[in-house]
């Protein structure tokens, strides 16, 4: 079959992606990638858990305190690290204005 160079890099990916999968279904106690990935993903939950109420947890993603414990205490002010704003920089640039 036939394909035309536009097709070229897409088709070696896949076959490159497909053959790494094919080796690695051969090895002994090989789990599919999506077996991998549901792990690593009960693993984050079970490490990064935080115990809030609903309205907790809404509360902080609508007005999020840099500090906030898992506890409900905030740090004291002296500990939060301010910067400065950046200057930001001009929306467009004027050719004539130089």
């Amino acid at each position: 079959m036939l394909y035309g160079l536009q097709w070229l890099p897409s088709l070696v990916r896949a076959t490159c992606i497909n053959a790494s999968r094919a080796v690695k279904s051969r090895l002994t106690l090989y789990q599919s990638f999506y077996e991998e990935r549901a792990l690593y993903l009960e693993a984050i939950v079970q490490n990064h858990r935080e115990v809030m109420t609903f309205e907790d947890f809404a509360s902080q993603v609508f007005s999020p305190s840099p500090a906030y414990s898992a506890s409900g205490t905030v740090s004291p002010p002296s500990q939060h690290t301010c910067l400065p704003p950046s200057p930001s920089p001009p929306l467009f640039f004027n050719a004539y204005a130089y």
